[in-house]
């Protein structure tokens, strides 16, 4: 059985390759690098996708009421460029080698954002994890919304209701069109528990969570609603502390 078990999760590694490389859109990505620069509340901004590639995010300072928008991109999948639409004339500040340097990467399942200043060189880098941003996208998409759904009445049911859900999002499209809903979670009883390499009852005891975890995520009338959507996979991560834990990969 474990052997069996192995060979199935090798099959799931590139999809799950493909989902770390893209578990961050650029909607996060700008937030997150607006927050290290401003220090701005990551719920209070409203953040859309735009397609260029870009993100606006706008926002309004409780201090005054005044109203800012902010766009982000990256034209190398590192650095971060940013133009703040409020003023004469922007450019993309962020792109020049004498401008105060930021870029992003992924580890571990969190977004990192680095910033290089331009007087001294120093480097500072600010984490954050899928918990801290706001539930579902910005932008409509029935797609999203039929998710974001059928994860809050998984949420209830499951387990007592110890199951938040964290957030709905768009992995990729090719070579699967994947989706992904995470959940947050704090109940020890549905934590793995470290060790279960060298221990044959912790294992034991891990593969029952793993299972009862993609019972009640995998089912029927998810596989329905991604034949309906044209979706070929979803997948159900529950974090603790920003932490995977536990995942469910659903194939239509």
């Amino acid at each position: 059985m474990k052997i069996i078990i192995f060979f199935a999760l090798s099959l799931l590694a590139p999809l799950q390759l493909w989902a770390a490389s893209s578990e961050y859109q650029m909607t996060d990505i700008c937030r997150a690098t607006l927050n290290d620069m401003l220090h701005r509340d990551l719920k209070t901004m409203k953040a859309t996708q735009l397609n260029d590639g870009s993100a606006r995010v706008q926002y309004i300072r409780p201090d005054d009421g005044k109203a800012f928008s902010y766009r982000c991109r990256s034209t190398d999948g590192v650095t971060i460029g940013i133009l703040h639409e409020d003023i004469t004339d922007p450019r993309w500040y962020g792109e020049e080698p004498g401008d105060e340097q930021r870029s992003y990467h992924i580890k571990n399942g969190n977004l990192m954002i680095r910033t290089v200043t331009s007087v001294s060189g120093t480097a500072f880098e600010e984490v954050y994890s899928h918990v801290e941003f706001p539930v579902g996208p910005d932008s409509k998409n029935e797609k999203f919304e039929f998710l974001k759904s059928y994860g809050t009445v998984v949420a209830k049911n499951f387990a007592g209701k110890k199951l938040k859900l964290s957030k709905v999002y768009h992995v990729i499209t090719k070579p699967l069109n994947s989706y992904r809903i995470d959940f947050e979670t704090s109940a020890k009883e549905l934590l793995t528990a470290s060790g279960g390499a060298e221990n044959d009852a912790v294992y034991d005891a891990n593969q029952i969570k793993v299972s009862a975890w993609h019972k009640a995520f995998c089912t029927p009338q998810l596989k329905e609603l991604m034949i309906e959507n044209k979706i070929d996979m979803v997948s159900g991560f529950i974090s603790n502390k920003g932490e995977n834990e536990t995942i469910s990969p659903c194939l239509k």
